[in-house]
């Protein structure tokens, strides 16, 4: 996108630049540029808000200093009296300079070219005017046509280039600041810090988030999806393997738009932890506390499909929170299973673990063990000998329950 536009090139050199036809077509760039400008406030709708109200001095300056560029060649032609070589390394940077500029306005490129094919147009009537009156026969006419036609190619490809480069750097700049809005948001940063990274992204302060982390390699899929102010924190050291999580930030959601994000998830098959809305000074905390559950082991009892609730999963967080202490519950109150083969053992903890949360219902606990009742009447009775009192005692069955909740997390990490 840098180098400089192809030159002009007509096979000949163009004879008929007299000394009166280019004075002539001085005198007239005052009108060109003029009638070009209007005609572009007319007929282009990006530009007509903007310049309709005598507004337009930069935008005729431009079209000004084209139409004198492209008599400069006119005047200095290439060596051995050849035609025009193209737009000068100054005019080049001046295209290219409107282009930015014309993207820093929030123009698009499609209106950028509009408004050049609009121009080139109106230029072209006005020059082909004063040259008719100069005498040039058709075959002169039509070389210069070329020469013209080519000129404003270059040019627009010159504004087209410094329009994409603004645009790339704008953007940069826009996901920097989101970026940088969200990592301020989740550590606690001062108002007057939140509020000036929300300008810089083109954001609003957020008065409440909603926290989504989920792995990075699925964030593609779900920034799609999800609202355009969401905002994604990758690689900020989530748990044991930070890289590979990522935080989504949505500000001030609605009731609406959670709703739609979780079936958003649920449909891409995300498995993801969801917080509810938080005020902005508690994120930092809510953050902290969903980052736990990355490095959490697997719940027993299973999950359903995508994401999951920050309060659903706060009893198993809570059960998990530290390892140590976990390990020692499971060994001190499981230890009459001690002796028994490890197979034995998973499958009478499985079945200690549903009886005692369902309650005793057999049905209930043979039909989610995919075993027949009577194997569980039989399990149950094995255990009720192994445990004695202690299923009996409320203390020690808080115990046992809790050490079943985390054997499974146990074995699985050990």
């Amino acid at each position: 996108m840098d180098a400089s536009p192809e030159p002009l090139t007509t096979g000949t050199a163009a004879s008929f630049w007299t000394p009166e036809l280019v004075a002539a077509l001085r005198d007239a760039v005052e009108v060109a540029s003029q009638q070009s400008v209007t005609a572009i406030v007319q007929d282009v709708p990006a530009y007509r808000d903007e310049f309709r109200h005598g507004r337009s001095a930069v935008l005729k300056e431009a079209v000004s200093m084209a139409l004198h560029g492209f008599l400069d060649l006119i005047e200095t032609p290439g060596p051995g009296d050849a035609a025009p070589t193209g737009p000068t390394s100054a005019t080049v940077l001046g295209a290219r300079s409107l282009g930015r500029r014309e993207a820093r306005a929030g123009r698009t490129v499609e209106a950028v070219l509009a408004a050049y094919r609009v121009g080139a147009r109106v230029c072209w009537v006005t020059f082909s005017d004063v040259a008719l009156e100069h005498g040039l026969a058709a075959r002169e006419l039509q070389t210069f046509a070329a020469l013209t036609f080519t000129y404003i190619d270059d040019l627009s490809a010159a504004t087209v280039a410094g329009h994409t480069q603004e645009r790339a750097r704008s953007d940069q700049r826009r996901s920097q600041a989101r970026t940088n809005l969200g990592l301020l948001v989740v550590r606690g940063a001062r108002t007057a810090e939140v509020d000036a990274a929300a300008r810089a992204a083109g954001l609003t302060s957020p008065r409440t988030v909603s926290l989504m982390v989920c792995r990075s390699e699925d964030t593609g899929a779900l920034t799609s999806r999800l609202p355009l102010r969401t905002l994604v924190l990758d690689q900020v050291g989530l748990g044991p393997e930070g890289s590979g999580w990522s935080t989504l930030l949505l500000p001030d959601p609605t009731d609406d738009e959670l709703d739609r994000a979780r079936r958003t998830l649920r449909r891409a098959g995300v498995h993801c932890l969801v917080t509810p809305p938080v005020g902005r000074a508690a994120a930092p905390e809510t953050w902290r506390l969903a980052s736990r559950w990355v490095s959490v082991p697997p719940d027993p009892m299973g999950v359903p499909e995508g994401p999951l609730d920050l309060q659903d999963v706060l009893p198993h967080m809570v059960v998990h929170s530290d390892a140590a202490a976990a390990r020692e519950l499971a060994a001190a109150a499981l230890e009459p299973l001690a002796d028994l083969p490890g197979s034995t053992q998973e499958r009478l903890v499985e079945t200690l673990r549903l009886w005692m949360l369902l309650r005793g219902q057999r049905a209930l606990v043979a039909e989610r063990l995919g075993v027949h009742p009577q194997t569980v009447r039989y399990r149950m009775n094995q255990l009720r000998d192994l445990f004695g009192s202690t299923l009996d005692d409320p203390r020690g069955a808080e115990q046992v329950l809790l050490a079943t909740l985390v054997a499974p997390g146990l074995t699985a990490s050990d």
